[in-house]
């Protein structure tokens, strides 16, 4: 019996689909790029596909105001600018990827701009009317947010600042969809670290996990955290900066199939150019992989993510042959392939943003630089088949049907499918959904929930695979 990764119903998006035919060697299409003008210009933070099969982001600068923008793009490059930031109310300098709510609105962050311009967190609809929920004032409440939000198990967001609170070097928020915002933990700057540049991730045990850019005991290079929704914090790991340990992590945690968490330094190991790590939910700390500089890329600022292959895929934003960084496959055992070394034009250079992997089982995704226009570019890469490392058995679309869940998924001959429905993410709370439950064919199978998208307020869903 295995279970398949939890998801949350309520978000009606399209998951990973299992990639077939790839090509025998990694292509890369830029889809659009960028001008610097109406449509922006350099794009940080990582691509969110909505429901409709579009990708939507942002860009941290350029447009009529040189504050960024939020943008829509087509899978077949049509880009629609959603929102111009103007600097004042609704915030700039958006460097954070945004996520979709369970109300199917998107939610993000900005840096700057406010009427504080410390930034702030705002609401956008599908229309692209953007409501803002927040500006932080660089007090108890923290300033200049760099990291995405991350929605809770209870509704509620949760995210980090860089700058503010009673130290003046970050802190931990959470914050409701209607614009409350409660201060969690405010970072010292010693033991537990400052300055954390990325955004959270909530573990199966419902406890929030996270990195510091800088602080800790070990020479300031930064930190692991665990907290929880009522703001207690445990520090996991104090980077030291060695050849034998990573430095200034930039991003995100990825919490794995195997639910350990993964993610890089932007420094540290070799040479100071890097590392992917993993550690345990208790804090056992490994390196996975370090960075030379050389073709296999360096300064990783970006998260990794969990290929349907269950190889991890990245991006580092130096190094590779052209010192302009690359595209990565990393296998579960620490071996590197780089898929794609970066030009400069027409194909972009300096990807600081994280890989997505579409319904289409390809991967996307942004380079900050570059492209015809020097401005960055958001690209396609077809990868080759890899050899599965654990392969996942992903959703491949999840609907609400009147007032029905609708799940689909790929489905392997002689296998049995139970959905299961759980008011809480507890691995000791699921029920079986009467009637859910089906045979594999070999071809994709649907289980529903009749009546589940009357669930108040959120419930998750599971999938139990026997044998």
């Amino acid at each position: 019996m295995r279970i398949l990764r939890v998801i949350i119903a309520s978000i009606v998006l399209l998951a990973l689909a299992d990639p077939f035919g790839r090509a025998s060697a990694a292509s890369l299409t830029p889809l659009w790029t960028f001008t610097g003008g109406t449509d922006g210009a350099n794009p940080e933070p990582t691509l969110v596909q909505g429901s409709d099969s579009n990708f939507y982001g942002t860009t941290s600068s350029g447009s009529a105001h040189g504050r960024g923008t939020v943008f829509r793009l087509s899978p077949a490059g049509v880009l629609t600018n959603l929102h111009v930031f103007g600097g004042t109310n609704d915030g700039g300098a958006p460097v954070a990827g945004m996520i979709f709510g369970v109300d199917s609105n998107l939610y993000g962050t900005t840096s700057t701009g406010g009427s504080n311009n410390l930034g702030g967190v705002f609401r956008m609809n599908s229309g692209g009317t953007l409501t803002p929920l927040w500006q932080f004032s660089g007090g108890p409440d923290g300033g200049s947010p760099l990291g995405e939000l991350v929605q809770g198990f209870d509704g509620n967001f949760y995210g980090t600042t860089s700058a503010g609170g009673s130290n003046h070097v970050g802190t931990v928020f959470s914050i409701t969809s209607s614009g409350t915002l409660a201060t969690l933990w405010q970072f010292s700057g010693g033991s537990d670290g400052s300055q954390p540049g990325a955004g959270l991730v909530q573990g199966i045990d419902s406890n929030f996990y996270g990195t510091t850019f800088a602080g800790g005991t070990n020479s300031s290079s930064g930190t692991i955290f665990k907290i929880t929704s009522a703001g207690a914090l445990t520090t996991l790991h104090r980077f030291t900066g060695s050849a034998t340990d990573g430095a200034f992590p930039d991003a995100s945690l990825l919490q794995g199939s195997d639910n350990n968490f993964y993610g890089t330094t932007f420094a540290g190991g070799l040479s100071g150019n890097g590392v992917v790590f993993k550690i345990t939910p208790g804090g056992t700390y490994s390196n996975l992989y370090r960075f030379t500089g050389s073709a296999d890329g360096a300064n990783p600022e970006a998260p990794v993510i969990q290929g349907t292959d269950g190889n991890f895929y990245g991006t580092t934003s130096d190094g590779g042959t052209n010192f302009l960084g690359n595209v990565f496959r990393l296998t579960q055992s620490g071996t590197l392939t780089a898929l794609w070394q970066f030009t400069g034009s027409p194909d972009g250079e300096f990807p600081e943003a994280g890989l997505l992997q579409a319904s289409d089982g390809n991967f996307y995704g942004t380079t900050f630089d570059g492209g015809t226009n020097a401005n960055g570019v958001v690209f396609k890469l077809v990868a080759p088949a890899a050899t599965p490392t654990n392969t996942l058995t992903q959703i491949t679309a999840i609907q609400i049907v009147g007032t029905d869940i609708v799940i689909t998924l790929p489905s392997v001959s002689g296998e049995t499918y139970q959905l299961q429905v759980s008011a809480l993410m507890s691995p000791t709370n699921w029920s079986n959904v009467g009637g859910a439950v089906v045979s594999g064919t070999g071809s994709p199978v649907t289980l529903t929930n009749v009546g589940g998208a009357l669930l108040i307020p959120q419930h998750f869903y599971r999938v139990d695979i026997f044998p």
